[in-house]
């Protein structure tokens, strides 16, 4: 009996969403990236994140590499592969006419307010528990509150931590409880 339920509610799910995919009913509210940036080097996420952000106010080639963004970001000619500071992020954004501003982990509310009122990407950043150390920066662009509340992000490498794929990037969905204090991790800081 419990059987044939969940697989008549299963039924009833792919129903529904093929209704909307139909009808073109969105299941998130989203921005649509332009040409997001892998991070290239092992610890330049936030390059990406920031570069991600400009290339979505900006355009599609501007800046034209993480390694232009990570440039002026950090004022070195040849910055080298290592972690940096929100400021790098603002600064190296500011340098492209895009200005951010600095706060800490945002409520699911402010969330959907700032991609469906402001229309804008964000850098979420988070700060990793137990065996990693550091941090890790991702471009947030969307949000569903349909089936729970899931974050749409763009993870500027395949993976996290010393298995991470620097060469590549990868959009995810992750619970947002998951994402503001999970296990592994901790939302400490948005760029908007």
């Amino acid at each position: 009996m419990k059987k044939a339920i969940l697989v008549s509610a299963f039924c009833v799910f792919l129903i529904i969403v093929s209704l909307m995919q139909i009808f073109a009913i969105p299941l998130m509210s989203v921005v649509t990236l332009k040409s997001p940036l892998a991070q290239g080097g092992y610890n330049w996420c936030w390059v990406a994140s920031g570069a991600t952000v400009v290339r979505f106010q900006k355009g599609a080639t501007i800046p034209p590499s993480v390694k232009d963004f990570a440039i002026k970001g950090t004022g070195l000619t040849n910055p080298p592969d290592l972690q940096y500071f929100n400021s790098n992020i603002i600064d190296g954004a500011d340098a492209y006419g895009v200005k951010l501003t600095l706060s800490g982990s945002m409520t699911f509310s402010a969330v959907q307010t700032q991609i469906a009122s402001a229309k804008k990407p964000f850098i979420l950043g988070w700060m990793w528990k137990n065996t990693y150390q550091g941090g890790h920066k991702v471009t947030v662009y969307g949000y569903d509150s349909e089936v729970g509340q899931i974050l749409a992000y763009w993870n500027s490498c395949i993976g996290f931590g010393p298995n991470a794929n620097p060469a590549k990037g990868e959009y995810r969905l992750e619970n947002y409880n998951d994402i503001k204090n999970g296990a592994m991790r901790q939302w400490d800081s948005t760029l908007k």
